[in-house]
């Protein structure tokens, strides 16, 4: 930087001495007095036009200083002819006009060039104050493009939304708590086109919220599974039962001191009236970022409630129980008790249910053959092939025997379960089997129930599928 400031007064002292060096060679002409000064008093006002009044002034000294001491001495030393007697009052006498006329153009073209300055200035910074301008006006014209387009589509949408949102529910209807969670989720992003969203349940033992699902984040992205309940956005929420939305940041201190940046919208979830999560929208486009999209959020939220109530009280049930340790399904306890359970709830609300019997009827002729063990297994691997026809509605058991499987399909009637039904045989079929790493064949029959809402008992229900399920055997 210092090096930078020395440039220009050298400069102005190098072309002074460069005038002076070629008046060297016209000795009988010290300082061009003939021609009154001109060369130096030009180079002045040529300093003062490029640099400026003062650099031109420092020019003009460094002239007169070359003319009143370092040209005599130099002229004296080169030649011998030369006298510096009368040099200085010739030179005054000789200088003062051209020096006057020599300082008004310094002053002449150094105002010039500093109002031409100032002028490009005043320009470049209107122009960049006009881009600017420009600039937050094509944001504000692209953001009501987006809202206005937003606002176009929700009109147009209306009526697929509704669809779309009974669709979800339905997907919802079902006992696997991941699987209503992520559906959840799904029903979220569809409505809000949320890029990353998350629920995140209470932790009664370590007094935490825990994450349960989460859509959005990359296999590679690190997210956090624990936040506690106190100085988080989340936990407010939780303590508060209270929605939180961004612009409260602007009205809230202690919200705002709370705030790390992955919170836009968070809803609590309550289960029997009870907070049981939250429900956090991290990042969403700036065009559903309004009042509508937390009052679906809301709408979304509260419809899904029941559903997973229904789903955490029957992994309650799974968790407190004993389940095989070879096939992982939970025992036949379980699946009477979920069943009795499953009986009082659609009695209450005038839905249906149907429960699948699957029996293998070549099993003791497969544990034989290939181990109880390798049985088994197979036993598990049909369950979870039955889950996926079943588009993971469907919750295995085992039966009385484990060589059984009982299948609860919530929502069902007597059309669908039959179709059900038959998708199960043709997979049992058709399926590529193995046991112990060889291929086999299996026999299988099926019976099953529906629950209509005419008052069947518990005990109906499994009476009519296992007779269905011994005619089977005839």
């Amino acid at each position: 930087m210092a090096a930078k400031k020395l440039i220009v007064p050298l400069e102005i002292v190098a072309l002074i001495l460069v005038i002076g060096t070629v008046n060297l060679f016209f000795a009988d002409d010290p300082g061009y007095a003939s021609l009154y000064y001109i060369p130096y008093l030009l180079a002045s006002a040529l300093i003062a036009a490029v640099y400026g009044a003062w650099w031109g002034a420092f020019a003009f000294i460094v002239s007169i200083a070359v003319l009143a001491g370092a040209l005599p001495w130099a002229l004296y030393l080169v030649s011998e002819e030369w006298s510096t007697k009368g040099y200085w009052d010739t030179l005054f006498r000789s200088s003062y006009i051209p020096g006057a006329v020599g300082l008004f153009c310094v002053y002449l073209f150094g105002l010039i060039r500093t109002t031409e300055k100032s002028r490009n200035r005043e320009l470049k910074n209107r122009i960049q104050t006009l881009a600017r301008e420009n600039w937050l006006m094509k944001r504000k014209s692209e953001a009501l493009f987006k809202v206005n387009r937003e606002l176009d589509e929700r009109v147009s949408r209306q009526q697929d939304a509704i669809t779309s949102l009974h669709t979800q529910l339905r997907k919802l209807d079902t006992l696997d708590v991941n699987q209503a969670l992520d559906v959840l989720l799904e029903t979220v992003q569809i409505f809000t086109r949320a890029a990353k969203a998350s629920v995140w349940r209470f932790e009664e033992s370590k007094k935490e919220l825990r994450l349960a699902a989460s859509r959005g984040w990359d296999t590679d992205e690190s997210i956090e599974t624990s936040i506690p309940v106190d100085g988080t956005i989340e936990g407010w929420v939780y303590r508060n039962n209270s929605l939180f939305s961004v612009r409260m940041l602007l009205q809230y201190d202690n919200l705002e001191k709370m705030d790390t940046g992955r919170n836009i919208i968070t809803i609590p979830i309550n289960l029997s009236q009870h907070t049981w999560g939250v429900l956090n929208i991290q990042e969403m486009p700036f065009e559903k970022y309004n009042f509508y999209s937390e009052r679906i959020l809301q709408i979304i939220a509260s419809l899904a409630e029941h559903s997973i109530e229904r789903a955490v009280a029957y992994e309650s049930i799974i968790q407190k129980d004993e389940v095989d340790e070879r096939t992982g399904l939970p025992l036949f306890s379980q699946f009477f008790r979920t069943l009795e359970e499953e009986v009082r709830r659609a009695g209450v609300q005038k839905s249906t249910f149907s429960i699948i019997l699957v029996e293998l009827t070549n099993y003791d002729r497969l544990a034989e053959e290939s181990g109880t063990d390798a049985a088994k297994g197979l036993v598990k691997e049909i369950s979870e092939e039955l889950q996926q026809i079943s588009d993971r509605k469907a919750h295995c058991f085992q039966y009385k025997e484990e060589y059984q499987i009982a299948l609860l399909i919530p929502s069902l009637d007597i059309d669908g379960v039959s179709l059900f039904s038959l998708e199960t045989l043709e997979k049992i079929n058709s399926g590529d089997w193995k046991v112990g790493g060889e291929p086999t064949q299996i026999e299988a029959v099926i019976g099953f129930s529906v629950y209509s809402g005419e008052g069947e008992t518990t005990d109906q229900l499994l009476e009519q599928a296992e007779n269905l399920l011994e005619m089977q055997k005839v």
